[in-house]
């Protein structure tokens, strides 16, 4: 629902989706959609909130990724982080 809403810009409906997508995440365990999300709030922070906020969520992404062993991903948020 989060990334419909991002797609019709709805951006602060999209983050409400986001962050109760992220608490279901978690409480699952699944650290797979946490990454996801959390690199969905990197988009959104810096279009309605922050860029702090965004690098905040970008590194939290890059640990759910690293956990996850995927490295490419880590290395392609880090890229992002420069350009931020």
């Amino acid at each position: 629902l989060g990334n419909t809403y991002t797609q019709v810009g709805l951006n602060r409906l999209a983050k409400e989706r986001y962050l109760k997508g992220l608490e279901l995440a978690k409480a699952a365990s699944d650290l797979n959609s946490q990454a996801e999300i959390q690199k969905s709030l990197v988009t959104i922070s810096l279009i309605i909130d922050s860029k702090e906020e965004a690098l905040q969520w970008l590194e939290k992404a890059q640990v759910s990724y690293r956990a996850l062993g995927d490295e490419s991903e880590v290395r392609q948020l880090e890229a992002k982080k420069s350009k931020i």
